[in-house]
């Protein structure tokens, strides 16, 4: 078993990132709006303020998107078996995924899901 760890490193970080993400979309899979609060910035919002925006698709959105992550991990363990050198690319496109709708921001970042 080690042996495999220590040649498959790419196979496993691959894994567990996938592992983590699956797990990290789950209560937003079953927490529905309620788990929006839990959203890094959204948080900052006064509970008044907060009713201004769609809750459920917040959490929509971040329940999917760690899916996809999960699955683009998934794929990158895949991929690794083929050549651990996939890792990178695996890796990197996960990154850009991840941050691509980072905003420094919070109005600028719930933008559109304000109410109309």
């Amino acid at each position: 078993m080690d042996h495999f760890i220590e040649t498959h490193i790419a196979t496993v970080s691959c894994i567990f990132m996938g592992l983590i993400m699956f797990f990290a979309a789950l209560p937003f899979a079953f927490g529905k709006e309620k788990m929006a609060r839990y959203v890094s910035g959204f948080n900052m919002f006064t509970p008044e303020e907060q009713k201004n925006y769609d809750c459920a698709r917040i959490s929509r959105d971040i329940r999917n998107l760690y899916f996809q992550l999960a699955i683009l991990a998934f794929a990158g363990a895949a991929l690794t078996l083929i050549s651990q050198w996939l890792a990178i690319p695996v890796f990197l496109l996960w990154i850009i995924w991840f941050f691509k709708d980072v905003h420094l921001d919070r109005d600028k970042a719930f933008q559109k899901y304000r109410l109309k």
